[in-house]
């Protein structure tokens, strides 16, 4: 077998990694003397949420840290950990609001923003490039470090998905216009990390990969030397048969990796006594349903239609600024809205005001009967444009000016969600 996976169970994440690593005998010497690049998955951090709901949707800080302590007894010439946050999104804000900014720094670790480049332009399958940072694609030694999370789009978030975070903003956008799941598995034939550490101390599950989703303990880390295995015993212990994520699939296909758990040498602990069953995200129409419940919103007050070319940023930009919108002014909206996003066709009847959400919509305006419709520009549509775009159609101009007023002067974070309350009770 060409591919080890190594399953951790455990509480002290130093201990479990210590753990990891001695069964591979050949990590030392890919580690001793190279600089090491960590690509941890740190991306859906939100400065304007509770930092417990953040620890759940990011690879925990004492999982890096015990990364780092390791790759310095192993010899490690230099540390860099390096990540890009989502689009018009400042990661550096990210770094200081986790507190890796000093804390990595009296560790003598370089902190890098790789959206702001250089990047090297490499040509993904016909017709479609993509720009990859240097920093990642010259690593003497690239560590890939997501957490176990489901996505609505790929089914599960792991190590494919996280390696999403290497590309310039302009190539994200590329990407999901392109299939998500076909340009993360052809991204893995040319990003092949060193070393794969999935973060499974607490998961999230349902509506991930970012805070709607639900948080479960499941108290592993799974560590392997190539990619799609580690991925593939990682969908395995949340509950899913790997050869049917349509990534990890075609992945195999492509020959970057085993999917099949038979052709996988597994150490440490058995998938079974590992393996915890995570909630698959629902459906489109069903998670915005739910989402919508959980802000004491009418259920057909909002319908938002979109498929899996939708990016996560266009999703966290329209929802978020809703649930600000409901925080601010008021559950009470005058308008109910019928929301269309990416490649989905305007329909022959609908109930609302119609809504083209971002540029992938631009082609349907031609299509629209009428004039009475909202479209709202860019890619992804700015928070404060939707904001106030649909501040404006949901509620009277007095209470939305006011509503508006309190969160530029106030600073409000958004209000709990239902499920977070129900999590820290279990803890």
């Amino acid at each position: 077998m060409g591919s080890k996976v190594a399953i951790i169970k455990g509480e002290n994440p130093s201990e479990m990694l210590k753990g990891a690593f001695q069964h591979f005998n050949n990590f030392q010497g890919k580690i001793e003397g190279k600089k090491v690049v960590i690509k941890p998955n740190l991306g859906a951090w939100s400065t304007i949420l509770p930092r417990h709901v953040n620890e759940w949707v990011v690879t925990s800080k004492e999982l890096i840290f015990a990364t780092i302590s390791l790759l310095k007894e192993l010899g490690a010439s230099s540390i860099t950990l390096a990540e890009s946050a989502f689009i018009d999104i400042d990661v550096e804000d990210i770094y200081k609001d986790i507190g890796l900014t000093k804390e990595l720094k009296d560790k003598n670790v370089e902190l890098v923003d790789l959206s702001e480049g250089p990047f090297q332009k490499i040509q993904l399958f016909e017709n479609v490039s993509v720009e990859i940072s240097e920093l990642i694609l010259n690593a003497e030694c690239l560590i890939n470090m997501p957490m176990l999370k489901t996505h609505g789009l790929t089914v599960v978030s792991l190590g494919m998905k996280n390696l999403k975070g290497t590309l310039s903003d302009q190539s994200k956008r590329i990407f999901h216009r392109n299939g998500l799941e076909k340009t993360i598995s052809h991204l893995a034939s040319v990003i092949k990390p060193t070393i794969n550490i999935v973060d499974g101390l607490v998961g999230l599950e349902g509506i991930g990969p970012v805070q709607t989703g639900t948080p479960i303990e499941v108290g592993v880390i799974i560590v392997g030397d190539n990619l799609v295995a580690t991925d593939a015993v990682a969908a395995s212990i949340m509950g899913f048969n790997p050869e049917e994520i349509p990534n990890i699939k075609l992945a195999n296909e492509l020959g970057i990796g085993p999917s099949n758990l038979s052709s996988i040498e597994l150490v440490g602990a058995s998938i079974e006594s590992a393996r915890v069953p995570f909630k698959p995200a629902p459906s489109s129409i069903e998670g915005t349903r739910t989402v919508i419940s959980w802000w004491g919103l009418p259920e057909d007050q909002i319908f938002l239609n979109y498929t899996d070319h939708w990016c996560s940023m266009c999703f966290m930009n329209l929802m978020g600024t809703i649930w600000a919108l409901r925080d601010d002014a008021g559950p009470q909206m005058k308008e109910k809205l019928y929301i269309l996003a990416d490649k989905t066709e305007v329909p022959a009847e609908y109930k609302g005001k119609l809504v083209l959400f971002g540029n992938c919509q631009a082609r349907n305006k031609a299509k629209v009967h009428n004039d009475d419709y909202i479209f709202i520009k860019g890619c992804p549509p700015g928070q404060m444009s939707v904001y106030t775009t649909l501040g404006k159609t949901l509620y009277s101009r007095k209470r939305f000016i006011w509503g508006m007023l309190k969160r530029i002067f106030k600073g409000k974070k958004l209000s709990w969600l239902p499920q977070w309350k129900e999590a820290l009770e279990k803890e």
